[in-house]
């Protein structure tokens, strides 16, 4: 028997259905180039990543950290020839509002830029505010705007999740960022398990056998 509620719940999730086919089907367009460079591996794509904009001075120190972790994880990935941002890159609209800038395309294109990437940090407290926007060049349109949120000491992970949402619109699959590498080290003449992120960073060890740790067999 199909009572109200039932009915209710069918049409929301049919709306939300709705919603999220939307979005990705403005996102699938004007990436799918890129895709296919990706896949055939045919050449890096220009990407105009520009500094954070920060409104308060007192955060630069957060966002040229962010601007660092940003980049250098961008370049890990082999898939981008980062271009130096044009100093007239925008054209009007508030600055400090990611996603609602007036971009100048035209001086992108000038540099040979076929996307940007750029945004606004802020910070309340220990909280920081990473309000990040991706434009295909080429065409002008709007391909990510999402915030992303956490704590002072959280920057590298925010930095990343970022870099992980490009590098998944890009290709269309998931990236390496949330990956972890397991490997074995020597120290103090023993053989241990160590695991870090998936550039090496942060490695921590997760085995004390006191013994040979030479093949490491994980699970979830």
């Amino acid at each position: 028997m199909i009572t109200r509620h039932s009915l209710f719940m069918r049409a929301l999730a049919s709306l939300l259905l709705f919603f999220v086919l939307g979005s990705v089907s403005l996102q699938a367009e004007p990436v799918r180039q890129y895709i296919k460079i990706a896949k055939e591996g045919e050449s890096r794509i220009p990407l105009v990543l520009r500094s954070l904009d920060v409104e308060k001075e007192k955060n630069s120190r957060y966002s040229q950290e962010l601007d660092g972790f940003m980049r250098n994880g961008l370049e890990f990935t082999g898939m981008f020839s980062l271009l130096q941002s044009p100093l007239n890159i925008f054209s009007g609209g508030n600055i400090y509002d990611a996603g609602a800038r007036e971009v100048n395309f035209p001086s992108l294109s000038s540099i040979g830029a076929e996307l940007y990437a750029g945004g606004v940090m802020d910070r309340s407290g220990s909280r920081i505010t990473l309000d990040m926007e991706v434009y295909d060049v080429l065409t002008g349109r709007l391909l990510l705007n999402r915030e992303y949120t956490g704590r002072r000491d959280d920057l590298r992970t925010l930095a990343h999740a970022f870099c992980a949402d490009l590098m998944e619109l890009i290709t269309g699959k998931p990236s390496v960022f949330s990956s972890r590498i397991a490997f074995v080290s020597s120290q103090a003449g023993q053989k241990e398990i160590f695991i870090s992120e998936f550039d090496g960073f942060g490695a921590t060890r997760v085995t004390e056998t006191g013994g040979l740790a030479l093949t490491p067999a994980l699970s979830p």
